[in-house]
C-alpha cells in the first residue's frame, strides 16, 4: 500500500497538543459524519494515536505521533486512492494546523 504523511510544527508542548488533538478527532468524526465510517482510534500511554477508518468504502489506517514541537501523521492509502494522495496530505496538514494553531 502507498504511504501518505504530513507534519505540522507547533509551540504548544506535547501535553496541550495531545489534548487539542484528542478533541480534534471527535471534530473530524462530526465534520465528515456522512463520509467517514468504521472509525477506530486508540491513544497509547505516550499520547500517540493509532487510527483506522473507511471513507467511500476505502480503508485507511495510520499513526499520529505527537512530539513537544510537532505532530506527524503517517498512514497507508489504498491503491485506488493514490491519485488523491497530495489532496489527502494537504487536508491532513490543514486540519492539524487548525487544531494546533
Amino acid at each position: 500500500m502507498p504511504k501518505f504523511g504530513a507534519e505540522v510544527t507547533h509551540e504548544l508542548g506535547r501535553e496541550e497538543a495531545q489534548k487539542r488533538l484528542q478533541s480534534f478527532a471527535q471534530d473530524v468524526r462530526t465534520l465528515y459524519q456522512g463520509q467517514v465510517t468504521e472509525m477506530v482510534e486508540t491513544w497509547d500511554e505516550q499520547g500517540n494515536l493509532q487510527f483506522a477508518f473507511s471513507v467511500f468504502g476505502l480503508k485507511i489506517d495510520g499513526n499520529l505521533v505527537v512530539e513537544e514541537y510537532s505532530a506527524t501523521v503517517v498512514g497507508n492509502l489504498p491503491f485506488a486512492a493514490v491519485v488523491f494522495k497530495s489532496k489527502v496530505e494537504q487536508e491532513i496538514r490543514n486540519q492539524l494546523e487548525r487544531a494546533l494553531g
